[in-house]
């Protein structure tokens, strides 16, 4: 090998030149800009196409394509297209879905909007299935009853109930099918639920004061995820 100084043959290895006296190490590689913190094609850090790390800008930081983390804009934040977190911007922002293919991003809602309505439908079932048995246990006891004079009133809220029990089979699967005016639906019908707790308790109806404890349930539920439904109005 020779001397980039002098041009004198040395022994190849060596590290500094007999004849002039110049260190013979190799400069470590740095780019067109900042060095120390990476720019044009530096390998250290990492900048321009930087093989090891990849990026438009530092790579320590995230820039353009960081294929470490991914996306257009700081991948530690989270930019466009971040697959780590997913989104078109920021994902603690918006453009994070809840769930694969659910189509909604998060934008701080309470819970997934398909979950709650789920959820929703299950309670009406639910909901739908006590009142059925509670229907037939009242008509029941109003026949037996009726043999000693009374037992009208127990016929009467049988029915009455077994009929409420069919209109929340209904509403189970027009709100899965459409989910449109949910919040406003539970709303207007929170305080009916309300006076049957009352009524129940007043007459000493056990299993009804039970099935309305469980629809004030589904109110409460409804009203608060209101946001989620929402978003389900806007899809």
């Amino acid at each position: 090998m020779f001397c980039r100084n002098c041009g004198n043959q040395v022994p190849n290895g060596s590290t500094y030149c007999a004849g002039c006296g110049s260190s013979l190490r190799m400069a470590p590689a740095v780019g067109l800009s900042n060095p120390g913190a990476g720019g044009y094609s530096y390998q250290g850090a990492g900048g321009y196409n930087n093989p090891i790390a990849g990026g438009y800008g530092n790579p320590a930081a995230g820039g353009y394509g960081n294929p470490a983390a991914g996306g257009y804009g700081n991948p530690a934040a989270g930019g466009y297209g971040n697959p780590g977190a997913g989104g078109y911007s920021n994902p603690n922002a918006y453009g994070n879905n809840y769930a694969p293919n659910s189509g909604y991003a998060n934008q701080g809602l309470s819970v997934d909007p398909d979950i709650a309505l789920r959820t929703l439908t299950s309670k009406l079932r639910t909901s739908a299935n006590l009142w059925t048995a509670i229907g037939i246990y009242q008509i029941f006891m109003g026949i037996i009853l009726l043999i000693f004079g009374y037992g009208v009133l127990s016929l009467i809220l049988g029915i009455w109930n077994i009929v409420q029990s069919s209109k929340a089979r209904k509403n189970a699967a027009y709100f899965q099918s459409n989910p449109v005016g949910i919040v406003s639906f539970f709303e207007a019908g929170k305080s009916s639920t309300i006076i049957g707790v009352i009524v129940n308790l007043v007459f000493g109806a056990l299993f009804g004061v039970i099935g309305s404890i469980y629809d004030l349930s589904i109110d409460n539920y409804v009203l608060s995820h209101r946001d989620a439904f929402a978003a389900l109005e806007r899809r």
